[in-house]
């Protein structure tokens, strides 16, 4: 089980990282300290959201709906105060980009 968590885990930053830093650099960030900034972001979000995610599911089945929108939208909050404190990144507003980012990570999941 702990080898299937871990694994789990990996997975889904290696995919979330992929999607969100991929999609910051179509979206115009350029600079490392921005690109470091998410990357850091994501480290820091993605386990607990999915580490909570794979708990729920080995014990009750398939996570309520409502508690997958809690998570990430816990997750789009933090990093958007984040992304307001510290980004250089000035092209899109830190929310938005924080909700396109995060669209993208949950939609490639989706489709995975």
């Amino acid at each position: 089980m702990l080898v299937e968590l871990l694994r789990s885990l990996l997975l889904s930053l290696t995919l979330t990282l992929v999607l969100e830093l991929g999609g910051a650099l179509l979206l115009g960030v350029r600079t490392r300290k921005d690109l470091l900034l998410i990357f850091l972001v994501n480290v820091l979000t993605n386990p607990p959201l999915v580490l909570t995610l794979d708990l729920v599911y080995l014990a009750q089945g398939m996570p309520p709906w409502y508690l997958i929108a809690a998570l990430e939208l816990a997750a789009v909050g933090i990093e958007a105060l984040l992304f307001y404190r510290r980004l250089a990144y000035s092209r899109i507003q830190p929310l938005l980009l924080s909700i396109l980012l995060n669209a993208a990570s949950f939609l490639g999941g989706l489709l995975l």
